[in-house]
């Protein structure tokens, strides 16, 4: 009778062998599973990513996903009752006012401001703000003013002025609040 053999009787070696075959298996499948689970985790996170600047473009800047019918117009506002010094001279009107002075003025800026509003004369008033920079040069509160000025270069501005002009000439330089007062009431 011939002895079967055993599958539990085979020598070391073979034993070690299959051993090693299903430990390189699992250890791939190891591998797999790793790689399988890094792959799910980078789609996640760029998901969210996308989700994250998605929301900002659509609810929090609205810039990208508006829809096409959706368009915003700005329209610049130029006030042309304003003037600069340089630009004083330049004006076509026969007759008018150049009214000097500081709008931001704490005492008496905003008084100021609805003189100029409510003035309904007949001759135009422009307003000169000679803080900005643009006027800053020609304003200084501790110098000799300059009452009949030929052109931009020889105005100089020390307090709130009506300057008349007739023809593009200086004909009147008022400096008195009450004179002030009275020719733009």
């Amino acid at each position: 009778m011939v002895k079967k053999k055993n599958k539990n009787t085979q020598d070391n070696g073979e034993i070690k062998f299959y051993s090693k075959e299903i430990k390189k298996e699992s250890e791939s499948t190891n591998n797999i599973k790793l790689l399988i689970g890094f792959i799910v985790l980078v789609a996640i996170i760029s998901l969210l990513v996308y989700l994250l600047f998605y929301i900002n473009a659509k609810y929090v800047t609205k810039d990208k996903y508006q829809d096409e019918t959706t368009t915003t117009t700005t329209t610049a506002i130029y006030d042309n009752t304003k003037t600069t010094v340089s630009e004083m001279f330049k004006i076509t009107d026969k007759h008018y006012y150049v009214f000097a002075y500081d709008p931001d003025d704490t005492v008496n800026g905003s008084y100021y401001r609805q003189l100029v509003n409510r003035y309904s004369g007949d001759v135009n008033v422009y307003t000169l703000d000679y803080t900005i920079s643009m006027n800053s040069k020609y304003y200084d509160p501790n110098s000799t003013e300059n009452t009949s000025p030929k052109n931009a270069s020889e105005v100089m501005i020390t307090k709130p002025t009506i300057l008349e002009f007739k023809n593009g000439k200086v004909v009147n330089y008022i400096t008195d609040k009450d004179t002030i007062i009275q020719t733009l009431s």
